[in-house]
């Protein structure tokens, strides 16, 4: 039997985690900047967790739906892989 699709899985899964955390790190440092131009700054800790906060719903479900359009793709390798096929 072949290799699969354990690299390529690999490889897609690293660049999601990649791509969450650069979507993630960018929304922070705007905010960062945003909270000091204000009079009165918040402190940088409530400024990363509320920019965190903000963009994880969205990241969460992008996320999801990557991991849907590959389920295909994997109930077609597992049999094969098992011997089932």
């Amino acid at each position: 039997m072949g290799g699969g699709g354990g690299g390529a899985a690999s490889a897609i899964a690293l660049g999601a985690v990649v791509d969450d955390a650069i979507i993630d790190v960018e929304n922070i440092f705007r905010r960062l900047r945003e909270n000091a131009r204000l009079g009165h700054p918040k402190s940088s800790i409530s400024v990363i967790l509320s920019a965190s906060l903000e963009v994880r719903s969205a990241v969460v479900y992008a996320t999801f739906i990557v991991v849907l359009v590959f389920v295909p793709t994997f109930s077609l390798w597992l049999p094969a892989r098992l011997g089932l096929a």
